[in-house]
């Protein structure tokens, strides 16, 4: 597995995620750069100030690499502990959250995640480019790589 270095003055991580900018549906080709996880954020934020929209395109796993669970509707944060060589498998476990103050369960909900908690899972890359529990139908949960969010949907 390839590993890439983030494009940011003076930053040495790896475990990057790639980002190209699009401006009113149109892809800005020359625009395609690679960030860690905290650079990653902070461009997200100013493409967005600026009326553009940073799409993730590629991210390359590496431990102890924010992920989310989706489930349905409900987002549920978890961390990478291992990767494998391929870097198509990755073992990942969740992470305990509880409400934080100002949350609002069915308006802004603000949550504080804490330290990991369960059983590690085994996720594999899929053909359409998700993640998957391995050994379950792709329709059952993915995963995403690069953030942790927590978000519990008020409806059901």
């Amino acid at each position: 597995m390839k590993e890439y270095i983030c494009e940011c003055p003076g930053c040495q991580q790896t475990g990057v995620i790639a980002l190209t900018t699009t401006y009113l549906g149109t892809v800005i080709p020359t625009d395609t750069k690679r960030y860690c996880v905290d650079h990653c954020e902070v461009e997200e934020t100013r493409a967005n100030e600026y009326g553009f929209l940073a799409k993730r395109t590629h991210v390359t796993p590496i431990e102890g690499m924010p992920c989310t669970f989706h489930v349905g509707s409900d987002r549920y944060p978890g961390t990478v502990l291992s990767v494998s060589k391929s870097g198509k498998t990755i073992l990942v476990q969740r992470r305990s959250f509880k409400a934080a103050a100002g949350h609002d369960y069915f308006g802004s909900q603000k949550w504080e995640i804490g330290e990991l908690e369960g059983a590690a899972v085994w996720y594999t890359l899929r053909r359409n480019g998700r993640w998957s529990q391995k050994g379950q139908p792709m329709k059952y949960s993915n995963l995403g790589l690069g953030y942790a969010r927590v978000y519990q949907d008020p409806h059901f």
